[in-house]
């Protein structure tokens, strides 16, 4: 049996004859996050072709560079997808909407999807999950870009040790975020740098004690002239390699891993088939596109409407308010008297989100507001020396909570706690036991 990596978070297993039996997180085609974020390899098409083949599909979160759509389509609906049991389950419903064979796993059983291959799905925080893979040879652990606890860590491997098979991570590795995106006076500030993200890999591993770990679900290129800059603060292979500080294996991007041998294979650098100048011009005109744009009567209504949700969160956040800068307009969100929304910048505000109109109008309309903090050309500028950069990362996380329904209402909040209440408790009382595929 064979493992390989593709796309971006995409793991791809093989039977021992080399025909496909599961595949996750498919993006195999185009961009993701309004043309700004492509793909450093893509699969060539002999490979698409032969992922058409592929019976299985896990999806571990909704994010468009893990939930494709464009890549979806190119599988087909043959495949039967399957997906985390999440309080959000929208995007199960579009597929279903579609005539594509979608289900849910249930939580923390293992699933045989074929006679040499049982997953068991473990869903994490801010609507994500950790897909385990069992072979009869390996206990494999994709933890893509899940917000994992110590606790989880640690409950993975017991559960990979009480295997005794080796033990593969794959993970991502590299920032998904708004964490380079603030400026104070012209200057960049970052929450993490590339040695945090370097020593949050080494930590993992050093909890875990994998056996190997693959880098995985970071390999991206932002071709947008507003937001190539991030491409500077991607952390590389080569970061990783000189800050490696783990008795764990250390395999690169795009690896063959033969799952009998354990002797391993990778695509370089220089092999690599990448977007082409085609995204440069495609990203240059999508970013035309949203900058002629402007925000209608309609779309400020939304907007103001959306903040009034956690009004009183933000009052106390941001008590001078919160300032949108956009192409041609500009808004500030006050808390004088109700939450409104007022055209232009108040003087006093110490944040100013600058975004292109076309996606803010886009995200306003179609519930993805939080994705705009991925995009790398979200720009976040602090006019005050002790202004708190992670005021506006808890901003974006509380508004994407809110997209994905968990404060609609009563009966939906409490869904969302008490499915963190499960995970809580579960990993404290309830061990994972080996699916026992041997």
């Amino acid at each position: 049996m064979y493992l390989q990596t593709i796309g971006h978070a995409s793991i791809l297993i093989r039977d021992v004859n080399y025909c496909p039996i599961l595949l996750t997180d498919p993006w195999l085609v185009g961009s993701a996050y309004w043309r700004s974020w492509w793909i450093q390899n893509y699969p060539n098409k002999n490979l698409r072709d032969e992922l058409q083949k592929v019976p299985t599909i896990y999806i571990t979160h909704e994010h468009p560079d893990h939930f494709h759509m464009p890549s979806i389509r190119t599988l087909g609906n043959t495949p039967q997808y399957l997906f985390p049991d999440l309080p959000e389950t929208g995007f199960i419903s579009y597929l279903r909407s579609h005539d594509f064979k979608a289900g849910v796993i249930k939580p923390r059983e293992w699933k045989f999807i074929h006679p040499s291959v049982a997953i068991l799905s473990l869903p994490v925080l801010i609507d994500d999950s950790v897909l385990l893979i069992e072979t009869p040879t390996s206990f494999i652990a994709n933890f893509n870009d899940a917000k994992a606890s110590v606790r989880l860590m640690k409950t993975v491997s017991k559960t990979a040790k009480q295997s005794r098979k080796k033990f593969i991570l794959l993970s991502s590795y590299s920032s998904a975020s708004i964490v380079n995106s603030f400026r104070r006076s012209g200057k960049t500030v970052s929450i993490v740098s590339k040695k945090g993200f370097v020593k949050h890999i080494n930590k993992s591993c050093n909890i875990m004690k994998p056996d190997i770990f693959i880098p995985f679900a970071s390999q991206v290129i932002f071709k947008r002239d507003d937001s190539k800059w991030a491409n500077e603060y991607k952390v590389t292979f080569e970061d990783i390699k000189n800050g490696w500080d783990s008795k764990t294996t250390l395999l690169h991007p795009y690896t063959t891993l033969d799952l009998n041998s354990f002797c391993s294979e990778f695509v370089s650098v220089d092999d690599y088939e990448g977007p082409g100048e085609r995204a440069s011009s495609l990203g240059k005109a999508q970013e035309q596109i949203d900058r002629n744009q402007s925000l209608s009567k309609v779309d400020e209504d939304k907007l103001e409407e959306k903040m009034k949700n956690f009004s009183f969160v933000f009052r106390l956040m941001f008590p001078s308010g919160i300032g949108f800068r956009l192409e041609n307009q500009s808004y500030t969100i006050s808390w004088k008297g109700k939450c409104s929304l007022k055209k232009g910048l108040s003087a006093n505000i110490k944040f100013v989100i600058d975004i292109p109109p076309g996606a803010l109008k886009d995200a306003i309309n179609n519930g993805h507001f939080g994705d705009l903090q991925i995009t790398m050309f979200t720009i976040v500028h602090m006019s005050d020396r002790n202004a708190d950069p992670r005021l506006i990362f808890i901003f974006f996380v509380l508004l994407t909570l809110d997209e994905y329904g968990h404060f609609r209402g009563f009966r939906q909040f409490f869904r969302w706690v008490k499915s963190i209440f499960v995970q809580f408790v579960s990993l404290r009382l309830f061990p994972i036991k080996s699916s026992g595929l041997n």
